[in-house]
């Protein structure tokens, strides 16, 4: 099994983030989980069994949303959409491997990851998950045929409607005809 867990955050407006950094956060939460998992593949698929473990963020999901309670985060938010949309393609490529592959997409878990200069910064409101069962949840996962493993979701059929909603958006939009919106 190989779990692709190493991660930063810099939530900060984009303008305000060091190009540097940003470049650090890419190689770090999207060329090292596709580089670990490139390597781990091929010994897992000759065996005929393993999982890879990506660990994403609800905020994969949200690019779109824009509430004033989130952090600034355009940089961090896209990497980990890279990471769920990664590994749900790598998943429907491996079908028939005995390879699983999971997007971890917990939200806010008490870890270390959103303390600065070694504080604790997270409002007293945030709903807040404890490490053991985001593991709980994830190690269960994969054997349910969850290729996405949101931890605190209840109903699995919210997750279905996203699907639903991208597949209907991306047959809508697959036209040869200008829409009439832009001509």
């Amino acid at each position: 099994m190989l779990v692709n867990n190493a991660g930063f955050q810099t939530y900060m407006p984009f303008v305000d983030l060091s190009i540097d950094r940003a470049g650090e956060e890419i190689a770090v939460q999207v060329t090292a989980v596709m580089r670990l998992s490139h390597a781990a593949l091929p010994a897992m698929i000759a065996r005929g069994e393993g999982a890879i473990i990506n660990v994403s963020s609800m905020l994969s999901f949200r690019g779109s949303l824009n509430h004033p309670f989130l952090p600034k985060r355009s940089v961090y938010a896209a990497t980990k959409a890279f990471v769920t949309t990664f590994s749900e393609l790598l998943a429907a490529e491996l079908q028939g491997t005995g390879v699983r592959v999971q997007a971890l997409c917990p939200a806010v878990v008490r870890t270390e990851f959103h303390d600065i200069d070694g504080k604790p910064v997270l409002r007293p409101n945030v709903l807040v998950m404890e490490p053991a069962d985001v593991v709980k949840a994830s190690l269960a996962g994969p054997w349910q045929g969850d290729t996405i493993c949101i931890s605190a979701l209840e109903e699995r059929e919210r997750l279905s409607a996203v699907t639903d909603a991208s597949r209907a958006l991306f047959d809508a939009g697959r036209g040869a005809e200008l829409a009439s919106r832009y001509r």
